[in-house]
């Protein structure tokens, strides 16, 4: 049976990978929010069910909750980017960042943006504390 797929890849009903840990699962399923549906947009029970953790699990790994959560998925975007860029010329750079994008954006039929950019747009304006 072909089983539906959420906005992280994984199955409609959330469950991680076993070769996955749960707060990986939980930092997939946040970023892959936040490309969405932004910061407000992105609750704490829809991270949850799509990436199958338990809530426990949750604050085990991130005792902060939301905002820690957002945070080190953020981190883990740039670092993902930052690698993929390590490769590249430095007079190449800007390209690479910008073909790097648009790759997404055509990936996902322009449906997810820069986690960075949605969450920057929409914190700034109500909150200047870590996030």
């Amino acid at each position: 049976m072909d089983e539906k797929r959420d906005s992280t890849g994984r199955g409609k009903r959330g469950g991680y990978s076993p070769g996955i840990s749960s707060a990986e699962a939980l930092l997939d399923a946040t970023a892959a929010l936040l490309q969405e549906k932004g910061y407000f947009g992105t609750g704490l029970n829809e991270i949850l069910k799509n990436s199958g953790a338990p809530r426990g699990s949750l604050y085990h790994h991130f005792p902060g909750g939301k905002d820690e959560l957002v945070i080190r998925a953020l981190q883990r975007s740039a670092g993902q980017l930052q690698l993929s860029l390590q490769s590249v010329a430095a007079s190449q750079g800007m390209q690479a960042f910008m073909s790097f994008f648009k790759d997404r954006l055509l990936v996902f039929n322009f449906s997810k943006g820069c986690p960075v950019a949605s969450v920057a747009q929409e914190v700034s304006t109500h909150r200047t504390e870590s996030v």
